[in-house]
């Protein structure tokens, strides 16, 4: 898998700041009562943009990654945080900016063209977890594979966003992941692990 660069940022409440990678730029522009995160495209062609904030001193923590495709020569609101009166605000926050033909580094899926909650994220798909050196692991993606699945393979060594979508999932439902044996799998929402016998599992997952 393609290796993405992953900018990461520690920002305060004075001035703006800015950020750029592969033609985009993420601009903060900021008002009395709010705080402005826009992605800015100045490509001549679509880009994908990842964005994660997490907040300290604002009224909504921003903990929800925002994901969407931003049209050439243009600028898109990403988030929108309004500081606490009286209180030290500050943010840092995750950016990866990509070609829409690069599709942000995923396998078998099309990045979403808006933002997507975590919870939609995980129960809408199957999703199967694997890392390298897992024998079993790539026996299991070669039989869903051969049996047209519809699948996202999360390799948990790569620690991309899906990952981190599902470790935040799983967490939310006190699972701990010292725990799970790998392959494992959410089929919408559903954890299923161990998984003893592939052939009988391949037949569960549905579309």
């Amino acid at each position: 898998m393609r290796v993405f660069l992953l900018l990461y940022f520690i920002l305060g409440v004075v001035g703006i700041s800015v950020a750029q990678q592969n033609g985009v730029t993420i601009v903060e522009k900021k008002d009395p009562k709010r705080h402005f995160l826009y992605a800015k495209n100045d490509a001549d062609a679509p880009r994908n943009v990842f964005l994660k904030v997490t907040a300290t001193g604002y009224r909504r923590r921003a903990d929800r990654p925002i994901i969407k495709i931003i049209p050439p020569k243009s600028e898109v609101l990403m988030m929108t945080l309004i500081p606490l009166r009286d209180t030290i605000s500050s943010y840092q926050y995750l950016f990866v900016a990509n070609t829409e033909e690069e599709n942000l580094g995923l396998v078998r899926e099309k990045v979403p063209s808006e933002s997507l909650g975590i919870n939609e994220f995980i129960e809408s798909r199957n999703l199967i977890f694997t890392k390298k050196g897992c024998d079993k692991c790539v026996a299991l993606v070669s039989k869903l594979q051969q049996a047209r699945k519809n699948f996202r393979e999360v390799d948990i060594s790569d620690k991309d966003w899906a990952f981190d979508y599902s470790l935040s999932y799983l967490r939310n439902r006190g699972q701990k992941m010292d725990t799970i044996a790998l392959p494992m799998a959410l089929l919408k929402g559903e954890v299923i692990q161990p998984i003893p016998d592939l052939n009988i599992f391949v037949k569960k997952v549905t579309e």
